[in-house]
């Protein structure tokens, strides 16, 4: 496969992940709804929870880090702030074997509360 279509696929992955039409949750429940959507046989190898936190985005983005290490096998493969004044943050985890998730964070001007959004990209399609 030639770096282009490499290119290519990860532009589209990224463009799944930020478009993919997202269910309402919370961080007590987003993985178990994303492992539902995944038992369910979703027609999409994406998936897409989000929720407002009514906290600043420190501290959401920590409560979201803290249901992810509590999962075996979960790694954490690249987080930090997505623009300069600290309004947005990302991080990518992995189970590393079927799936990525990718997380985003952003709060209000004020950081009173922020939005999260998580979108699971699983394996699929034509190249596996």
């Amino acid at each position: 496969m030639s770096e282009v279509g490499a290119d290519d696929r990860v532009a589209e992955a990224a463009r799944d992940a930020r478009e993919a039409e997202a269910r309402s949750s919370s961080c007590s429940s987003f993985l178990e709804d994303l492992d539902e959507d995944a038992r369910h046989g979703g027609a999409s190898s994406v998936d897409a929870v989000t929720w407002t936190e009514q906290s600043g985005l420190v501290d959401a983005a920590t409560g979201v880090l803290e249901r992810y290490r509590d999962v075996p096998g979960v790694s954490l493969e690249a987080a930090g702030y997505l623009d300069l004044h600290g309004n947005a943050w990302g991080a990518l985890l992995s189970d590393n074997a079927s799936w990525v998730d990718v997380v985003t964070v952003s709060a209000q001007v004020d950081d009173a509360c922020s939005e999260v959004r998580v979108a699971r990209m699983r394996a699929g399609g034509e190249d596996g």
